[in-house]
């Protein structure tokens, strides 16, 4: 009986394992996000279509999925409504990610875009926290 019991828990522990799939670049990109690595930018045009959207004033949402050095995804999601931006920070996948982080949102006002060098930084910024957040960093190449 003490036998069969091990087998059953450990069969358990192992298909509870198969259920708990990561989510890959490959997943990420197959649901339409920006993908950046450490040294990558992968659907850096998704981004271009978004700024060209909000310039219109229409409506988008995007999700951002950056990946650690670890590997571990971390996702910042931005809707645009044609007038402000509601962005949500979720590191909950991330083995040091931080759990202050905002998960349940905050609207912003603004979508800044400053460059250094060859690199433009874009961030939301006049959000209801006070603090702007960092979105991407590209080159223009990367969002072609």
């Amino acid at each position: 009986m003490k036998k069969s019991w091990f087998c059953l828990a450990g069969s358990l522990l192992v298909l509870s394992g198969c259920g708990n799939e990561n989510y890959t670049s490959e997943k990420a990109l197959k649901n339409g996000d920006i993908v950046r690595h450490m040294t990558e930018l992968e659907n850096g045009e998704r981004f271009q279509e978004f700024i060209n959207r909000v310039e219109r004033q229409e409506t988008d949402d995007i999700r951002i999925t950056s990946y650690t050095i670890e590997g571990d995804p971390i996702f910042q999601d931005v809707t645009y409504d044609g007038k402000q931006f509601h962005y949500s920070l979720d590191s909950s996948q991330d083995e040091f990610g931080n759990e202050a982080d905002d998960r349940d949102g905050e609207s912003c006002q603004a979508l800044k875009k400053d460059q250094i060098d060859e690199t433009h930084v874009y961030l939301l910024t006049d959000c209801a926290e006070g603090e702007d957040h960092p979105l991407l960093e590209a080159t223009a190449a990367e969002l072609e």
